[in-house]
């Protein structure tokens, strides 16, 4: 599974790289970001947005854009850097503006599947390979083109109890995005 992991975390991070210098649509990013756990995990994220999918979505929910964003992930103990978990996910994001017509501050939370390499991390059993990515947040964009955006989240990983124990792991997550 590791090695699986790792080759594909390899060959993502050449695919998102190599779309800087393809043609992608006008709205899909890139997002580089760091992550820190009170389990004293530390790692980084790199993630690839594309535009947001064409879907009505109902009423009730507000105005949300929906978009799927894939990510590589990596985290380490901050006391050791030799037990590194690899993590490979793929979410739907739900991104609601809080302020007016030109929005620069959104809402952001969804729901993914993420595959893990090994299950332990900062004495956390998180037991099975596959995990859900939980996440809630705010995003900022800050540039006058509307193109780059700074991003706050808190995300969660578990198995949904699906295996004992289910430990889970809590990450803060600060990263920066810009638009392609």
């Amino acid at each position: 599974m590791k090695t699986l992991l790792r080759a594909s975390g390899k060959g993502l991070l050449i695919f998102c790289l190599g779309l800087t210098g393809a043609g992608v649509a006008s709205g899909d990013s890139l997002s580089l970001a760091g992550s820190y756990s009170p389990s004293k995990v530390v790692g980084g994220r790199l993630s690839y947005r594309p535009d947001p999918l064409p879907v009505v979505l109902p009423a009730w929910l507000g105005s949300p854009a929906l978009f799927l964003e894939f990510s590589l992930n990596t985290w380490v103990e901050s006391r050791r850097d030799d037990e590194a978990v690899t993590s490979l996910a793929a979410s739907p994001v739900l991104q609601w503006p809080l302020s007016g017509e030109e929005a620069s501050l959104f809402l952001e939370a969804g729901i993914g599947l993420a595959l893990i390499d090994f299950i332990q991390i900062g004495g956390r059993d998180l037991s099975s390979h596959v995990q859900f990515e939980d996440r809630i947040g705010v995003s900022w964009v800050y540039s006058d083109n509307q193109k780059s955006s700074i991003n706050l989240n808190i995300f969660h990983y578990s198995n949904a109890g699906i295996k004992q124990p289910n430990q889970g792991l809590n990450l803060l997550v600060l990263g920066w995005s810009r638009r392609l």
